[in-house]
């Protein structure tokens, strides 16, 4: 509607220009009819049509415009009568023409009181500055002149400064309102400006002696761009009043003040704010993402899915399209550091609306590679409860039923063999009391605890020293070995140790205990002269459920073993050692912490 609007101004004006030049006589009549009679008149009733058909305190421009062009109408059709039909007017009416511009400058000064406060200082010295330059550049010809020949065209020249008053006073408004209401403004203002320099034309023509005949043609294009003024206004929404523009600015201050308070939030959240297109890219990050090692500048513009891990990238895109579809997601991906190292994350994704309009995707990224860790560390914590509840339950139960069997049978008057009868009750005894000291070594490798530098040259001399009467222990042990452990790192050596004397079949246990180093990795070996272990069985032995006892190994303890190393980072396995025997190797990840640091810790490692 616009575009046409303006279309049909720029074909009118072209028109205006074009009968303006042509000096045919049969067209002249035509032509001061149309433009001085006809289009003042069109102002006039569209004026009017808008000040009854809104409310707005803005309404009175429009109505002042009826005034104004009322009497220029009235002005006009004496000339039209005079001249073209011959009629004779006694009263020179042109002193009339003073009036015209004092409704707009009414309506302006009933406005201005209302939007003062609106209007910004560069705002009005720069309307003043503007309207200065071309004030003094159009009567800046007349300094020479003297009052006496000044005095000649009067009417003109103070119709010129109140409606450049007028001009001035439109300009602040046009600075204020918005929408329809400016556009009326503006053309209103080029309007009179174009009436200004008509005045000033004739001036010129009159005072100088100059033979101007653009005067009259300004005055055409003048009504022209009037008319359209408040025909966009006629034609449009209605007038915007203060007291809305009052609520449009402090909606948009609430407005500002919270995208500004989300803005905050947003840069100084702890989390990973994001924005993402329709096609995945981002659109906007905060600060937060270089906790992955990227800046904002890398990120943006690029696909997210191209930092998710490749396994969980099909999961990233089915939820992408669900939220795209108006769903709300949450999951959980991994995702690579610029480093390399993959984290586990926590998404959540809600479609990112703007006017009823889907831009994209928001979301929240979140860090859970410790809550992943604390969920695998209670996932073997249940594992560990779920082998001691049958330690307890299943072995303890079985050799008190033998007891209470064998007593039952001494109260029900039973002969049996004292000695015999005694050894089943020390055997089981023995059995019994056994499995709770397991019990207790299993307790503590439940006793999940944060992995910290721990000497692990300390911790092998102390059980060296535990079992040097047992077995013949030979070492090859360097000081100030430090691995990532805790305290139950005391009974995975304990266990492998343990195991190596219990079940060996020679008269005299030998054990060889080496520890080695490579850049990350620490490696405890524990060699032993018994029996060794059958290959097929070198991976069943760390398995639950296993039972050794017609291998003479247990099972139970290294799987305990092998768990708690896999909490610690590393592994165990078993080897054939030469020439007989089994060597167990147990791999550490190294730590850089020193002795200083233990002894600030002042932590215990013989709980």
């Amino acid at each position: 509607m616009l575009d046409r609007l303006n279309a049909s101004l720029l074909i009118a004006l072209f028109i205006t220009f074009l009968i303006n030049l042509l000096y045919i006589p049969e067209v002249t009549l035509i032509k001061f009819f149309v433009f001085q009679v006809f289009v003042p008149g069109i102002i006039f009733l569209t004026a009017l049509v808008v000040y009854l058909s809104n409310e707005s305190e803005l309404r009175y421009f429009p109505l002042s415009f009826s005034v104004f062009s009322v009497i220029i109408l009235l002005l006009n059709l004496c000339v039209f009568f005079e001249d073209f039909i011959g009629m004779k007017i006694i009263y020179d009416l042109n002193s009339i023409r003073l009036f015209a511009a004092i409704p707009v400058i009414s309506a302006c000064s009933y406005v201005y009181p209302r939007i003062w406060r609106y209007l910004k200082i560069k705002e009005i010295v720069l309307i003043l500055l503007i309207n200065s330059v071309i004030i003094i550049a159009s009567f800046y010809p007349f300094i020479p002149v003297s009052l006496d020949e000044f005095y000649v065209q009067p009417v003109a020249f103070i119709d010129s400064l109140l409606i450049f008053l007028a001009v001035i006073l439109v300009s602040f408004l046009a600075v204020v309102y918005r929408e329809e209401a400016r556009k009326m403004l503006v053309l209103s203002i080029f309007g009179l400006e174009l009436l200004f320099f008509s005045d000033v034309f004739t001036l010129y023509s009159s005072l100088l002696n100059l033979k101007i005949v653009s005067g009259t043609m300004l005055a055409d294009l003048a009504y022209v761009i009037l008319f359209f003024a408040f025909y966009h206004a006629y034609s449009g929404k209605e007038l915007v009043s203060i007291e809305t523009l009052e609520r449009i600015i402090s909606e948009y201050m609430v407005r500002l003040e919270s995208v500004s308070s989300y803005k905050k939030f947003f840069d100084n959240a702890e989390d990973i704010f994001f924005r993402l297109d329709v096609k995945g890219r981002f659109v906007d990050i905060n600060s937060k993402i270089e906790t992955l090692g990227y800046t904002r500048d890398e990120v943006l513009g690029r696909k997210s899915i191209k930092l998710i891990s490749r396994v969980d990238r099909d999961t990233a895109i089915e939820r992408f399209n669900s939220v795209l579809k108006g769903n709300r997601e949450k999951f959980r991906v991994r995702v690579m550091k610029k480093s390399g190292e993959i984290v586990e994350m926590e998404v959540i994704e809600w479609p990112w609306m703007e006017r009823s309009t889907l831009r994209g995707v928001e979301g929240i990224a979140r860090d859970i590679s410790d809550i992943v860790e604390a969920e695998r560390n209670i996932r073997s914590l249940n594992e560990y409860l779920a082998v001691l509840n049958k330690i307890l339950r299943h072995d303890i139960q079985n050799d008190l039923a033998v007891i209470k069997m064998y007593a039952d049978l001494v109260r029900e008057g039973e002969e049996l063999d004292v000695r015999t009868f005694l050894q089943k009750l020390d055997e089981k005894v023995d059995h019994a009391i056994s499995t709770i000291r397991d019990a207790r070594e299993i307790e503590k490798m439940l006793k999940v605890g944060e992995l910290v530098g721990v000497n692990l040259s300390a911790v092998l001399m102390k059980v060296v020293e535990e079992f040097n009467r047992e077995a013949r222990i030979t070492y090859e042990i360097p000081e100030g070995v430090y691995v990532e452990a805790d305290s139950a790192i005391n009974s995975v050596i304990h266990n492998i140790i343990q195991n190596a004397i219990f079940h060996n079949d020679k008269e005299i246990p030998e054990i060889d205990i080496t520890v080695t180093e490579t850049k990350d990795k620490v490696y405890v070996r524990i060699a032993d002269n018994g029996p060794g272990v059958p290959d097929e069985l070198k991976t069943l032995i760390f398995e639950e459920n296993f039972k050794g006892e017609t291998t003479g190994r247990s099972g139970l303890g290294l799987y305990l073993v092998k768990e708690t190393m896999k909490r610690y980072g590393g592994r165990v396995w078993v080897e054939d050692n030469e020439p007989c025997g089994s060597v167990f190797v147990l791999e550490f990840v190294k730590s850089g912490i020193s002795e200083d640091f233990l002894k600030i810790s002042k932590m215990d490692l013989n709980e």
